[in-house]
């Protein structure tokens, strides 16, 4: 049955993202949104992006902010930050990118269609430049935060824990996914991402690792996992 009126958390893991965090924050709350929307960032022992929100928030007081100790990395900030929210319906979004005008209004409109949303999406170099545009996102995406923690969640990686999410969500729902022909966010690219760096980029030593436990996980047809949080953070004013 279709609903009318979701109330949606947004949530952002964020890790020396002061150059980038506010455009994010900005580009969410300059949408169109018909229902109740919280945006959740967890900090992840990061001082320069902390004190960046407080000083943009202190006025607005527009977003939630957890700080997190010890670099816990972005899933378990996911895991930690999905399981406390408030709303029915999530959406992980990454602190260094920019969602377009109708991201939130689109992913309500078709989240009843799929346990899933997910976007095409345009990448954006240095320069503030489009270059390319991506069929899907791995990392951002929409779902129901019941479904969300019904399979545990994200796996408490370094890095390419999302490409292992969505194929336990392929194993464990009839109708996986969606994704929404538009192109609703631009994603930055730079020397900083997971996907960039190079302890934890594409040709990593350790995402060749994960990328062979998805292979195994796959082969067993894997469906649950153990739901980790961390109680390892606090909420910030």
């Amino acid at each position: 049955m279709k609903r009318q009126h979701i109330n949606t958390s947004i949530i952002i893991p964020a890790y020396q993202s002061q150059n980038y965090i506010i455009e994010c924050i900005e580009s969410i709350i300059n949408q169109n949104i018909p229902s109740q929307v919280e945006i959740l960032i967890g900090i992840d022992n990061c001082d320069l992006t902390k004190d960046v929100i407080t000083e943009w928030n202190k006025d607005k007081n527009l977003v939630s902010m957890f700080w997190f100790n010890n670099n816990v990395g972005p899933y378990l900030i996911k895991n930690t930050l999905g399981n406390i929210a408030q709303y029915e319906y999530l959406i992980f979004f990454d602190s260094d990118d920019i969602m377009e005008s109708k991201l939130i209004e689109s992913t309500k409109e078709c989240s009843h269609r799929a346990t899933t949303t997910r976007y095409k999406y345009s990448s954006l170099n240095e320069t503030g430049k489009d270059v390319h545009v991506f069929p899907c996102a791995e990392g951002s995406f929409g779902i129901w935060k019941e479904d969300f923690i019904s399979i545990g969640g994200f796996l408490p990686w370094r890095c390419a824990a999302d490409t292992e999410f969505r194929s336990r969500v392929r194993r464990n729902f009839s109708s996986p996914e969606i994704v929404i022909n538009d192109t609703m966010f631009k994603y930055r690219a730079h020397n900083n991402s997971l996907t960039m760096k190079e302890e934890t980029g594409f040709n990593s030593e350790i995402r060749e690792k994960y990328a062979t436990q998805i292979k195994l996980l796959d082969a067993c047809k894997v469906t649950t996992v153990q739901f980790t949080t961390t109680p390892n953070f606090v909420g910030l004013l």
